[in-house]
């Protein structure tokens, strides 16, 4: 089922900071009054900016008026705090009314005003928001940035609402993708956030309604109907009526597909209601245009083309309106530089008249080097952000790349284990069985081949273990990274006849799972190289807490080799950096040439579950 032009989860991005505060129309009003009545620009600001998340979700233009009024006051004393919070809240509901420009645009000034040690809150909602709209565009990368971007900053400050927020987020780019055990592993970590924290009914009501669309995407409409009421539910509860309103468009479309065509309508004409009560053009429009969709999945393709019709003239008029506003504010613009550069040439005149030329020469030319000392610095202070901010970038992305690799070993190891090995193994028995039968009842020569054909389904039971085992060990799952370092340094090296010591002290019982799963790979990795290309006879192994940090290092007395030359990919030296720079980390060589090697892998732990 093709879900409806806007996704209820883009309305969600804002309860990670903007959520809806609960006032009577008595409260508002006094609320209001107050914020006219003082004279301090930083509380009124602060009383503008409550009552624009009090009303933006029931009236877009009224939080918008709001938010603007606040913003006036928070400039008037440069409240830069406030200004974060009015510029993030201004995004998105820009992005609500449709206008994604201006969204990026006020957005990414909040991110720019709000402070890293203070204002973490800001810095969350508004990755979150920019992660929905690049979403809604398409643009899967740019998302996936900005919601881990998100997720950091609410792991940092413990902030459950917005971890269960960021969590249906995620899952909602692989659904996207049809990814849907993926998608599925994120809404389960967000109803089991939700589940462990009270007041978290916001984020079940999410995940409700993107397992809804996972089951519409998959033909399972009647599963769908289910998760969509219970996401209707808590809309009406809560009195959100752009949330109710894409609610009922989905639940529309799901009867649709179950061609329903009474109770399709009934949440068509709910929806067409919600819209006109917005006031918004655009939300209108969307109602026609999944009024038009409805219809053509019941059939009735006149009524469908006569009511796209209606969504077309009235999409077009409001694009209309739009381009005509903006040619007015190019055209006033160009008027105001128009009357500014007349009026800086007239000053050029007077002050030309007036001064010696010598002096005015030689005030251009310091003007000059001034302006052009100040150009500089300021593009290389740019150059600096931009390199910075492309290196946060590639790092998200490797890390983000690499728990979804993870993921996907662990999927096809418990489908290995638990599909295919099961399999096998029962096949094992019942061929056991049966050529026991047929070795009393045929010759030593077919006894034999009998015996040669158990053997073959003996090693193949025993390679579907072994890949189970190499792409996702249980035992590091159900035991953790000591036990799980333990067995696979006893099954590798033991009968490959290497002596090794492995050691470890001052660890907690668990650490988070991507630490855990991370540095198995990298010692993994570090133990094949010492077997296949270092000609290594010993092997010592340590595993530490110390200030801070869980400490790695794998010591060999091999051939060595020359870092200066080798550090690089060799190896698959890039691939373990790689991984301990997505756990914050780093991977430090020592080996010479004749004298073994010695790696060091340093991981910094913020908190380990005991």
């Amino acid at each position: 089922m093709k879900r409806p032009l806007i996704l209820t989860l883009l309305v969600s991005a804002t309860a990670l900071l903007h959520g809806q505060s609960r006032y009577t129309p008595a409260q508002l009003d006094s609320l209001h009054t107050e914020a006219r009545r003082v004279s301090h620009d930083s509380t009124k600001a602060q009383l503008y900016l409550m009552l624009a998340k009090a009303t933006y979700r029931s009236s877009l233009d009224s939080g918008l008026i709001f938010a603007e009024h606040g913003m006036a006051a928070a400039e008037a004393t440069e409240y830069q705090r406030g200004r974060a919070a009015l510029y993030s809240l201004m995004g998105a509901i820009y992005k609500s009314m449709g206008d994604y420009p201006k969204s990026i645009e006020h957005s990414l000034e909040a991110l720019r005003l709000a402070d890293p040690e203070h204002d973490i809150k800001i810095l969350g909602a508004t990755h979150n928001d920019l992660g929905n709209l690049y979403k809604q565009l398409a643009e899967r990368e740019p998302a996936l940035y900005h919601y881990a971007q998100a997720g950091r900053y609410v792991e940092q400050m413990g902030y459950y609402f917005g971890k269960g927020i960021v969590e249906v987020n995620m899952g909602s780019i692989y659904g996207d993708e049809q990814q849907y055990d993926s998608a599925q592993y994120y809404y389960d970590k967000a109803l089991a956030t939700a589940a462990a924290h009270p007041g978290l009914d916001y984020v079940k009501a999410l995940a409700y309604n993107n397992y809804g669309e996972m089951r519409a995407r998959q033909g399972r409409h009647r599963e769908a109907l289910d998760y969509y009421r219970r996401t209707l539910a808590f809309d009406r509860m809560s009195g959100d009526k752009v949330g109710a309103l894409l609610t009922h468009s989905v639940i529309a479309m799901s009867y649709a597909a179950l061609q329903q065509a009474d109770a399709a309508r009934a949440h068509v004409d709910t929806s067409l209601t919600l819209a006109r009560e917005s006031g918004a053009g655009h939300f209108l429009s969307q109602a026609y245009a999944m009024h038009a969709q409805v219809e053509a999945e019941l059939g009735n393709y006149k009524s469908a083309y006569e009511i796209h019709c209606r969504h077309k003239i009235l999409y077009d008029s409001l694009n209309d309106v739009e381009r005509t506003e903006q040619i007015a504010e190019m055209e006033v613009k160009y008027d105001t530089e128009v009357k500014e550069q007349e009026n800086r040439l007239l000053r050029a005149r007077s002050e030309l008249k007036d001064a010696q030329l010598i002096s005015l020469g030689a005030g251009a030319a310091l003007l000059l080097i001034l302006t052009f000392l100040l150009y500089n610095r300021r593009i290389l202070k740019q150059r600096a952000a931009m390199a910075h901010r492309e290196v946060a970038y590639q790092e998200e992305l490797l890390s983000v790349g690499i728990a979804s690799q993870e993921q996907e070993r662990k999927r096809i190891s418990r489908d290995l284990h638990d599909g295919v090995g099961q399999q096998l193994s029962g096949l094992k028995m019942a061929w056991q069985r049966l050529s026991d039968d047929l070795s009393r009842k045929h010759t030593t020569d077919q006894s034999q081949k009998l015996l040669e054909l158990t053997h073959l389904l003996d090693a193949a039971t025993n390679d579907v273990r072994t890949i189970s085992h190499q792409m996702m060990p249980r035992i590091l799952q159900e035991n953790g990274l000591v036990e799980a370092l333990d067995d696979m340094l006893d099954s590798t090296l033991r009968p490959a006849g290497i002596a090794y010591e492995f050691t470890h002290y001052k660890l907690a019982a668990r650490y988070p799972e991507e630490i855990e799963v991370g540095l198995y790979r990298i010692a993994q990795e570090l133990v094949n190289n010492a077997l296949k290309h270092a000609r290594a006879t010993e092997i010592d192994i340590q595993l530490y807490h110390n200030k801070g940090a869980l400490l790695l290092t794998v010591e060999d007395n091999g051939i060595g080799f020359a870092v200066s030359d080798r550090s690089g990919d060799g190896h698959g030296m890039g691939n373990m950096r790689s991984r301990a720079q997505a756990l914050g980390g780093k991977l430090q060589i020592e080996s010479n040439p004749g004298n073994g090697s010695r790696f060091v892998v340093r991981v910094p732990i913020i908190e380990a579950v005991v």
